[in-house]
């Protein structure tokens, strides 16, 4: 058994399962076919065993013989391992880090309590919300404020994930994200995680449907999203931010030149800025050219230096000296196509020394900082 892209170009692909008969080297698809990327693929007497991805949650899934079939869900799954009828996972939910769990005969039997420190006071409140826009049914996770009241309004945080393929799961909301989500709801803000098209979770079409159309389709689904938001739940509509790292930072960019009336602040993590420039300097050779081909004209039309005329929020833009992937020079073009046009004052306790990792660290050191500013 191995994992294939089947033949798809680009970077727009997923993984799935296939079988080869090493007698006849004949390739098999399997039973059922998954609906996403798998990953973590395993044998076992009936059947593969991998990991993957349905909407906002991380599946253990077994695809074999009739009747062998089943699968189990976490919000992330950090690892597994099988050994006859017995299971172990790392896996962790929304309001519960990650733990080890043990199934024998598909059934749980055993939960570990190492991160039992961490339940203190009560669960942060984060629910899966679906909406529909444009003939796709589309979801994101929505963070509530610490002591919500219905009857009160509050400010909001979106939160765009990067990738373009990467996803919202219902992982544990006290790990440390860049943009920290359980301090920001002790703050008294919403924090919504939209899925727009892109994203793995939803299948190929969908992760493929922003081909040529970055920076479109998707910035759209995320304002339908904020649309659908407001619409249930009382929003300040003067405090909306958002907020996103690499391509996440690259679709804020261009959300608050699209709709530069929504949105208060921005916050920009290593965004993409200018298409062209990122496709010659970025060590993700074809990422760019996979998507969006090379037509100049094409590139410029959505790269967000294209737009910063447009711009009103106030924007902090975040960036590491060292990284190759979005190269730092990205966020210089952009903060200086903004000085040119209007008022822009650097923040003083942002200095060089003080951003010395790669394209995104998650060492401690590195999270404090980032956290604090």
């Amino acid at each position: 058994a191995y994992l294939s892209a089947r033949n798809i170009d680009g970077w727009a692909y997923d993984l799935k399962p296939r079988i080869i008969d090493l007698s006849t080297r004949n390739v098999g698809t399997l039973t059922l076919e998954p609906l996403d990327s798998c990953k973590s693929l395993k044998w076992d007497s009936d059947g593969v065993l991998y990991i993957t991805l349905k909407k906002t949650k991380q599946i253990i899934e077994r695809n074999g013989r009739e009747g062998s079939n089943f699968n189990f869900s976490f919000g992330n799954i950090k690892a597994f391992d099988k050994i006859e009828n017995h299971i172990v996972v790392i896996g962790s939910n929304l309001n519960k880090p990650e733990e080890i769990y043990l199934y024998i005969d598909n059934e749980l039997k055993w939960g570990s309590s190492y991160n039992k420190s961490t339940k203190h006071g009560k669960a942060v409140r984060t629910t899966v919300e679906s909406w529909s826009y444009d003939g796709n049914k589309l979801d994101g996770l929505l963070t509530f404020p610490d002591n919500y009241y219905e009857d009160k309004e509050y400010p909001l945080v979106v939160f765009v994930h990067g990738g373009p393929a990467d996803n919202w799961t219902e992982k544990y909301v006290g790990y440390p994200y860049v943009v920290p989500i359980e301090n920001l709801s002790a703050r008294g803000f919403f924090i919504f995680r939209p899925n727009p098209r892109g994203s793995s979770g939803y299948g190929l079409e969908f992760r493929r449907s922003i081909i040529n159309k970055w920076g479109d389709s998707d910035i759209r689904d995320i304002k339908s999203g904020i649309d659908f938001i407001i619409e249930e739940y009382k929003i300040e509509q003067n405090s909306i931010s958002i907020a996103g790292w690499s391509y996440g930072g690259y679709l804020g960019a261009m959300a608050i030149a699209r709709y530069p009336s929504l949105f208060k602040r921005a916050f920009l993590g290593a965004p993409i800025t200018d298409l062209s420039s990122f496709m010659r300097t970025t060590i993700k050779k074809g990422l760019v050219e996979s998507y969006m081909g090379n037509d100049e004209n094409h590139l410029k039309r959505s790269s967000p230096t294209n737009y910063v005329s447009n711009v009103t929020s106030e924007v902090l833009l975040m960036h590491a000296l060292n990284d190759l992937v979005v190269p730092y020079e990205q966020s210089l073009r952009y903060y200086n196509k903004l000085r040119d046009l209007v008022n822009v004052k650097i923040n003083p306790s942002l200095t060089k020394s003080e951003l010395q990792f790669g394209h995104l660290s998650q060492a401690p050191k590195h999270m404090s900082k980032l956290q604090s500013i």
